[in-house]
């Protein structure tokens, strides 16, 4: 009984999951580039602090007009003498944002290099990431 309910569980968490990225929009160089976009600006803005950013993925829903970023909050302490790290904590977080059906709703391709656009940065810089 243990393994047939195991079984459907895991049958469930598959189809869920593939069902969640079924209207995916985004090919991975167009994920590569807002990652890439997120982080640029992410260290002259609200980035700024006590604590690193890692952006990991993107996944965007045509159908619900939703992206939503997976990242990594990272916090370095460091040793107050020698100023070596002596440990690190990553936590994992996510930010889902709405509004958004296509490629260039987030990133404005008019300027002379790819950057995101003003909705979807504000958007983004308004999430709660810990």
């Amino acid at each position: 009984m243990k393994k047939l309910l195991f079984g459907l569980l895991l049958i469930s968490n598959l189809s869920t999951s593939a069902f969640a990225y079924a209207n995916e929009f985004l090919t991975d160089e167009q994920k590569d580039t807002i990652l890439t976009s997120i982080d640029n600006i992410c260290g002259d803005t609200w980035c700024e602090g006590d604590f690193d950013y890692s952006f990991n993925s993107i996944y965007c829903d045509s159908q619900r007009g939703s992206c939503t970023v997976e990242m990594e909050v990272i916090l370095r302490e460091y040793d107050e003498v020698t100023w070596e790290m002596i440990n690190e904590t990553r936590t994992p977080s996510s930010c889902t944002v709405f509004n958004f059906y296509s490629y260039n709703d987030i990133i404005d391709q008019t300027r002379q290099w790819d950057q995101l656009t003003d909705d979807f940065y504000e958007k983004l810089s308004d999430c709660d990431y810990m």
